[in-house]
């Protein structure tokens, strides 16, 4: 899996131009992030899948129902195309 995982981080960096292996910061940030919705969205939430992380990342994670996410991945992900360095 996590040989996969990179290998599909490895284009995603390419295609979009980003530093590839991303820097510490970036793991660190997504780790937050990732604590904040640990926090927020899968209360309770258990296990020791989580028991390294960082401190949650002080943001507010509005509820959305999966229609609205997917029109707003969509609309990102089109944008980030459109957009892209060449």
């Amino acid at each position: 899996y996590k040989e996969v995982e990179a290998g599909i981080a490895r284009v995603v960096a390419e295609v979009f131009g980003l530093t590839w292996p991303a820097p510490p910061e970036v793991k660190k940030a997504d780790l937050a992030v990732l604590s904040a919705e640990r926090k927020q969205v899968l209360l309770p939430s258990y296990g020791p899948w989580y028991k390294n992380f960082p401190l949650p990342a002080d943001i507010h994670i509005e509820e959305m129902s999966w229609v609205q996410v997917k029109e707003l991945f969509s609309s990102e992900l089109n944008f980030l195309l459109t957009n892209r360095p060449k």
